[in-house]
C-alpha cells in the first residue's frame, strides 16, 4: 500500500491527476470521468548492477531467501507464507484453468434449468 500512495502522489507531482476528488487542481474533474494518472519507473538492471552481477540470477536467489524464511514461515508453521505481488491472482487462474470456476451450487441449478428450458441436456 505505502508504494502504491507514494506512486499516486509521485504522479500528482508530475501534472498529473490523483484519485481524491478533493486534492484540489490537480483531482478528477467534476463531471464524473474518472482519470487515473500512472507514475512508471524503469530501471535497466544492467546499468546499475555491478561487473559480473546477473540480475535475474540474483532476483531468483533473494525469491528463494525470501520465501524459505523460518520467520515468515512456509505454512507450516501457521504462519502465512511468503507471496509476492500477483502470485495469488496466478496460482487462482493456474487451478481455475486446470479444474474450472467454482460456481455455488444455486448457480448451477439455475442455470441447468435454463438450459432444460431451452431444449438444451443437463449441465452436469
Amino acid at each position: 500500500a505505502g508504494l502504491a500512495v507514494f506512486c499516486e502522489l509521485s504522479a500528482v507531482l508530475f501534472g498529473g491527476y490523483t484519485i481524491a476528488p478533493d486534492a484540489g487542481p490537480s483531482s478528477n474533474p467534476s463531471d464524473g470521468t474518472i482519470i487515473n494518472s500512472m507514475l512508471t519507473i524503469t530501471l535497466d538492471p544492467a546499468h546499475f548492477a555491478g561487473p559480473g552481477v546477473d540480475f535475474p540470477v540474483a532476483a531468483e536467489a533473494i525469491a528463494r531467501y525470501l520465501t524459505s524464511s523460518d520467520v515468515e514461515g512456509d505454512g507450516s508453521n501457521g504462519e502465512s507464507p511468503v507471496r509476492f505481488p500477483g502470485e495469488i491472482e496466478f496460482n487462482t487462474e493456474q487451478e481455475r484453468l486446470a479444474n474450472g470456476v467454482p460456481m455455488p451450487r444455486k448457480v448451477v441449478d439455475h442455470l441447468d434449468a435454463l438450459t432444460r428450458e431451452l431444449g438444451g441436456g443437463p449441465l452436469e
